[in-house]
């Protein structure tokens, strides 16, 4: 019990501080940051006492929606991306529990989660174009792209590995060049070498499935790596010279 009255103290007060100061403070974001976490903390302890028999996805599910007013309001880069990261557990988890590791689960999560991820890429980069510095900082846009392409690759990976199926290969591609094909008007060097670094995973595993891998084509796979690895670094050095020279 007194559990509940810290908790729900603790929110109340962030809540509170958060309505006493002036709107795109910091100290009213981390407040309602901390109302955000605590509402979590809130959830996890009351399905733990009562013992609801809630799913995992509905505590994040449950968590994220609860929360969604204070995110909106808050302008605040972490707490929207702590929100994001949430709404893609309470996904997750539930294609998890109900496919559990079956190839329809694994197409469901790259044809969900990949294109939610990237339309919160999309928005938060025309937001930044926009200068709404506060709501898109250059970060929060980096974090995103991870998301994305962290789902994006995974996905592939793991379909290719129970199935061996190139279906996917065809999504990876229709995701991956217009990202490249962004960066590269953009001119931005990080992103590039973090799509880089997809590719090469993705190219690589394509070869580790689609061919027998004795001695001999490891031998052939260390030095296609290699290969790989050397020419995505002359590519970008090749880029950063470019683009200082303009």
């Amino acid at each position: 019990m007194y559990k509940f009255l810290i908790i729900q103290s603790l929110i109340v007060a962030s809540v509170i501080t958060a309505l006493l100061k002036p709107a795109d403070t910091l100290f009213r974001k981390l407040a309602l940051t901390a109302a955000s976490v605590f509402t979590g903390i809130f959830l996890a302890i009351y399905g733990q006492v009562y013992q609801t028999g809630a799913d995992r996805y509905q505590l994040f599910l449950t968590w994220s929606l609860l929360i969604s007013g204070w995110v909106i309001i808050s302008r605040f880069s972490a707490l929207w991306f702590f929100w994001i990261l949430l709404i893609n557990l309470s996904i997750a988890l539930f294609i998890g529990q109900t496919y559990d590791m079956e190839l329809k689960g694994a197409y469901m999560l790259a044809f969900i989660l990949v294109p939610i991820n990237a339309l919160f890429l999309i928005t938060a980069e025309w937001r930044y174009l926009k200068e709404v510095q506060e709501d898109a900082s250059p970060w929060l846009l980096y974090a995103l792209l991870i998301t994305t392409l962290v789902s994006l690759t995974w996905a592939t990976l793991f379909i290719t590995l129970i199935s061996k199926e190139l279906t996917i290969y065809l999504f990876y591609i229709a995701i991956i060049v217009p990202l490249y094909w962004y960066y590269y008007r953009r001119k931005n060097l990080f992103a590039m070498t973090l799509c880089h670094l997809s590719t090469g995973f993705a190219a690589t595993n394509f070869l580790i499935v689609y061919f027998t891998m004795d001695l001999k084509h490891m031998l052939y796979l260390s030095a296609y790596v290699l290969t790989l690895a050397s020419g995505f670094v002359h590519h970008l050095r090749k880029l950063q010279s470019r683009w200082q020279q303009q």
